[in-house]
């Protein structure tokens, strides 16, 4: 029989406080080592990839601004931090784009887009060519809330909206939809104005190249901060003047302006007008297609409302605090001024031209007025100069020597 010796009970409680002791040091050495961070099915997936903003109009204009703006901030707040690209689609002042963007774009978060606040409204105006639900759409959100107004050039003998039921204002459309064009012509209908559209420019940039070349006359779809951004000479040297805003509410620091909701005398008049300018609460509305996971939307609304507060997005004239008059005016001015000079130029964004022609046919509108006749143009492929070029009318405006 085989025996073993027997171990002092002073050596065994030795012996056990040292195995505790080792298994302690094993503990912390394991608790020390560096630890994988907690995988981020998102950020996993963005990581690499290429997120498209997809713009209704052509480059320059308002909400091409916004988008680039967004589109140089945006990614640090987006998990994965992909790149961000512009891709300009102009036609029907985005009805094109979102037609595209609901029916045929990737559904996995890679697209976005951004078009004329009115577009939300066309399934209720004109369904058959609005081919999309806007309550299916995955709103990410507007960058700012600046309201539509018309303007007039400085040399129009329509000088306030009381001389546009006495003198003729000859005023450009950029598309078949948008407060460009049902503006006017809901307010012929119901206010007795005198508004004439010039439709098919494709983005607000040559509507005002058009004012400034004597082919028209106004617009009907320029911000208060639009216009300061894009012509800040015009404000300073009083070229335009602000006809009446286009709002729910007038602009805090625009009380002279009138309100078109104030100016109907019937109450379905107001309606009326109500129905057009009530699309300007969108302002400058961003979304994504139908059909995007969740969580991935919920990261795109994150990062969205995170640039917007972003210091450096403001000090870049993120134009959402220059339209709530915060912050350090002349550096966000500056910052955006050189943002547009980046877009018309094909800088560093990354500008994608790949748009068709397209013909713009005219919508029925919102109270289905019989259409005054419109002068309707075709868009060019190639750049913002030759689109300018192909907007050019046949005879230019007579301007009156100043009185």
């Amino acid at each position: 029989m085989q025996t073993f010796p027997i171990v002092p009970l002073a050596l065994s409680n030795k012996a056990h406080a040292a195995s505790q002791l080792l298994w302690c040091f094993l503990v912390l050495a394991i608790l020390s080592l560096p630890r994988a961070a907690a995988a981020d099915p998102v950020a996993d997936f963005y990581r690499g990839k290429i997120l498209t903003i997809g713009v209704g109009f052509s480059a320059g204009g308002g909400y091409d601004l916004h988008a680039r703006t967004l589109a140089h901030h945006m990614p640090k707040h987006l998990p994965g931090s992909p790149t961000i690209v512009v891709k300009n689609v102009p036609g029907g002042s985005g009805l094109t784009l979102i037609n595209t963007l609901y029916n045929s774009a990737s559904k996995d978060g890679t697209e976005i887009a951004t078009f004329d606040r009115a577009i939300p409204l066309q399934p209720l105006i004109d369904g058959d060519r609005g081919r999309f639900d806007p309550l299916k759409l995955n709103w990410i959100g507007s960058s700012d809330n600046d309201p539509s107004t018309c303007i007039a050039w400085h040399d129009s003998p329509v000088k306030t909206f009381d001389d546009l039921t006495k003198q003729e204002l000859v005023v450009g459309a950029t598309g078949s939809v948008g407060i460009a064009l049902a503006f006017p012509r809901i307010a012929n209908a119901v206010l007795g104005t005198k508004f004439k559209v010039i439709n098919g420019y494709p983005g607000s940039t040559e509507v005002l190249l058009s004012m400034e070349r004597g082919e028209t006359q106004g617009f009907c779809s320029a911000g208060f901060v639009t216009v300061a951004l894009a012509r800040p000479g015009w404000i300073r040297d009083r070229k335009v003047n602000f006809l009446v805003q286009l709002a729910i509410e007038k602009h805090k620091d625009h009380p002279e302006v009138p309100l078109a909701l104030d100016l109907p005398k019937s109450t379905a008049d107001r309606q009326a007008i109500e129905l057009i300018v009530s699309s300007t609460l969108f302002a400058r509305p961003f979304a994504a297609p139908p059909g995007v996971p969740a969580e991935r939307v919920d990261a795109l609304r994150k990062a969205f409302n995170q640039t917007l507060t972003d210091p450096e997005y403001l000090a870049d004239g993120g134009p959402a605090q220059v339209a709530s008059g915060t912050g350090d005016r002349s550096a966000r001015r500056r910052g955006a001024e050189s943002r547009l000079r980046h877009a018309e130029s094909g800088g560093r964004f990354r500008q994608r031209s790949d748009e068709v022609a397209i013909e713009v046919i005219t919508p029925a509108i919102a109270c289905k007025l019989t259409p005054e006749p419109l002068i309707v143009r075709k868009r060019s492929r190639t750049s913002r100069r030759a689109a300018a070029n192909a907007a050019r009318s046949p005879a230019r405006i007579p301007r009156k020597a100043p009185a």
